[in-house]
C-alpha cells in the first residue's frame, strides 16, 4: 500500500487492477510512502494507523472478475520473467507463489485451455470473493480498472490535488483478446452463480447476450459470509492476505460455502 501524509490518503494495492502504475505514480508525484508490503490490505493499515490516519482518504482498484480470472490463466500459461519458475518466488523462500499456484501452472502448461482450467478451479462450489478489498469502511473511492486514467485523476480531485500528467501504464498482460470469448456458452451459467455476487456488489454487469438471470440466493448468502469473516478476522487478527493463517483460514471458510 502506499500514504500519503500531506495529502492525507491510504491507497490498497490490489493486484491485477493497475495497482503497480498507481502506486508508482503516488510515489514519484503525489508524496507517497509504501507501506508494510505491495499488497497490504486496508485493516493492516487500520490496525496500526492512529486517529487522524484512520480517517484518511482511502481508495482502491477493483476489476471485473471474468477479466481478471483470464488474465490469471494467460499469465500462467506465459509465466512472466519466470515467475512460476523461480525458486525465489516460492512462498518458503519468502516469495508470493505458493503450492495452490504451481498446481495451477502446472495444469496449465501441460496444455489445459481456459474452459478446462474454468471448470477445474472454479466449478466446484466456490463463490468468488476478493480478500484484498476488505475494508473497516466503505472506500472513499474506486479506480476501475476499465477506465484507471479517468478514475485515477478524479480521486487526485477530489484530494485538492491538480493531476501532474496522465497516468502512465506498466505491468499489462499481452495477447489477451475480449476476455469474455473465453467464457463459452457451457460455462456461462456457473460464472453468473461464482462472480454474480461479486460483480453485484462492485458494480459489474453480465453480457447481455447471456441472457437474463440472477445468481442464485445460496451464493449471494454465501458471498456475505465471506466478507462477514473476512473483516472479523481482518479486524480482531489483523492479519494481511498473505499471512499463513488468512490462507488456511480461507480454505476453511471456502470448504465450508455450499454450492447454489
Amino acid at each position: 500500500m502506499v500514504v500519503g501524509r500531506k495529502h492525507r490518503y491510504v491507497f490498497i494495492e490490489v493486484p491485477h487492477t493497475g495497482s503497480t502504475a498507481v502506486a508508482t505514480e503516488l510515489c514519484i508525484h503525489y508524496g507517497g510512502d509504501p507501506l508494510y508490503h505491495k499488497h497490504s490490505n486496508y485493516p493492516e493499515f487500520y490496525g496500526l494507523a492512529c486517529d487522524d490516519e484512520k480517517r484518511y482518504f482511502a481508495f482502491a482498484g477493483v476489476r471485473n472478475p471474468l477479466d481478471t480470472v483470464v488474465t490469471d490463466y494467460l499469465r500462467y500459461r506465459m509465466n512472466p520473467n519466470g515467475q512460476y519458475t523461480d525458486p525465489k518466488m516460492l512462498a518458503e523462500n519468502g516469495g508470493w507463489v505458493r503450492a495452490e499456484h504451481l498446481t495451477r501452472f502446472d495444469f496449465v502448461v501441460q496444455g489445459g485451455d481456459f474452459v478446462s482450467y474454468f471448470k477445474r478451479f472454479y466449478s466446484n462450489a466456490k463463490t468468488y470473493f476478493n480478500w484484498y478489498l476488505v475494508a473497516h469502511r466503505p472506500f472513499d473511492f474506486v479506480l476501475r480498472n476499465e477506465h484507471l486514467g479517468e478514475d485515477f485523476e478524479q480521486a487526485l480531485r477530489m484530494l485538492g490535488v491538480t493531476p501532474v500528467r496522465p497516468l502512465p501504464f506498466s505491468n499489462r498482460t499481452t495477447d489477451k483478446r475480449d476476455f469474455l470469448s473465453y467464457y463459452t456458452p457451457e460455462i456461462q451459467g456457473e460464472a453468473r452463480r461464482i462472480f454474480g455476487p461479486f460483480m453485484k456488489r462492485w458494480g459489474y454487469a453480465f453480457p447481455s447476450a447471456w441472457g437474463d438471470g440472477e445468481a442464485p440466493l445460496s451464493s449471494e448468502l454465501s458471498f456475505r459470509a465471506m466478507e462477514a469473516a473476512s473483516k472479523s478476522l481482518s479486524r480482531v487478527m489483523r492479519l494481511g492476505p498473505h499471512d499463513p493463517r488468512i490462507q488456511d483460514m480461507r480454505q476453511i471458510v471456502a470448504s465450508l460455502r455450499g454450492r447454489g
